[in-house]
């Protein structure tokens, strides 16, 4: 739980919490913002793609603990610099390393709990959650005070202390060693074809959100403490999620166990738009954080359609097609916020795409005859 606390909650998704600060300070325009998120978002699809070679060449424990250090590095290094070129790279290699952790503790985890697994993978994947509900606590006050340099130091060091932890458990652990000349392993992409895209259309629908919800929110006149405890109750919301339906809604055949929690998701979104009460904002807070359950449901999905030994090449093949949602969603989005309409169009879109998202993962098939 700790892998993706670290490499998503808090090396990813702190940026959000920044944002404000940074737009204030540096002068962004909402596209110069959308376009540090989107390449994020390609370091993570690099990520994906390269993954399942990195688990083989370096064995599951390299491939967790090595980018997951790199990832960690790249956090306070944001911090040093408000210089826009210099940041896009460091978002990148952040996205491109924090990806190999994911998909390799991810791969270590779908081998070795067999009949636990979609249990086990809810509570891995409500990981991002726990870096979230920190964050709100421990960065948020520090992000609304204008000191975003501080809060990227402060995010840096709680991925630190994840890295920490984590070392030690995985050199008790009987993980894969490395296959030198290893070839790649392929897997069968027309089975889950709509799966693929339902999570590419969720990349980019959900980034969004996180992308713009706290900078929207914020531009409506929600106070720093208002703002903590909606990102914390989105970030306690998908732990608690993810430990209750993951699980359930991982045994509905086809895509209807994908379907359900991105439909969440997608009203999540829309809930802003349509009031801006404080009961609303917190609703769609934690409603939101159903999107934790996206990636258990989507793997859950995909192992119903593929055999065992094409398990981890497909999960980073799906988690490719996320990322290239993740590149595109900030970058249309950001350019609809910068229109005349505002964030508030930018969020719209990341609605529709959500809501797209759901009827493509209905299309796909139960588990062949």
């Amino acid at each position: 739980m700790l892998v993706p606390a670290a490499a998503n909650g808090f090396g990813r998704f702190s940026y959000g919490l920044l944002v404000p600060a940074m737009q204030h300070h540096l002068g962004w325009s909402s596209l110069t913002v959308g376009g540090l998120s989107a390449a994020n978002s390609a370091g993570y699809l690099i990520g994906a793609v390269v993954a399942d070679r990195v688990l083989t060449v370096f064995g599951e424990r390299g491939a967790v603990l090595g980018p997951l250090a790199v990832a960690t590095l790249t956090v306070p290094a944001c911090g040093a610099t408000g210089d826009v070129a210099a940041l896009l790279v460091l978002r990148l290699v952040a996205g491109a390393a924090g990806a190999i952790a994911f998909i390799a503790g991810a791969a270590v985890l779908t081998r070795l709990t067999a009949e636990r697994e979609t249990r086990a993978l809810g509570v891995y994947f409500a990981g991002p959650g726990l870096g979230i509900a920190v964050s709100a606590l421990l960065i948020t006050p520090v992000a609304v005070t204008g000191h975003w340099r501080t809060g990227w130091l402060l995010a840096g060091a709680l991925c630190a202390v994840c890295v920490a932890l984590v070392a030690p458990v995985l050199a008790r652990m009987p993980l894969a060693r490395p296959v030198r000349g290893g070839r790649p392993r392929s897997w069968e992409r027309r089975r889950v074809g709509a799966l693929l895209a339902s999570y590419g259309l969720f990349g980019a629908g959900y980034i969004t959100y996180m992308t713009f919800s706290v900078a929207y929110l914020r531009g409506n006149g929600r106070t720093p403490g208002q703002l903590v405890w909606l990102w914390f109750v989105l970030g306690a919301a998908g732990i608690v999620i993810g430990l209750t339906l993951a699980a359930p809604l991982s045994r509905i055949g086809g895509g209807g166990g994908v379907a359900v929690p991105v439909a969440m998701t997608a009203l999540a979104s829309a809930l802003p738009l349509l009031s801006g009460s404080r009961a609303v904002e917190l609703a769609s807070a934690a409603l939101f954080g159903s999107f934790f359950s996206v990636s258990a449901t989507v793997t859950a999905s995909a192992r119903q359609s593929l055999p065992p030994t094409e398990w981890p090449p497909a999960i980073a093949g799906l988690t490719a097609a996320f990322g290239v949602g993740q590149c595109a969603g900030p970058l249309i989005s950001g350019a609809m916020a910068d229109g005349p309409y505002g964030l508030r169009a930018g969020l719209l879109t990341g609605t529709l795409l959500l809501a797209a998202s759901a009827v493509c993962a209905l299309f796909q098939p139960g588990v062949p005859a």
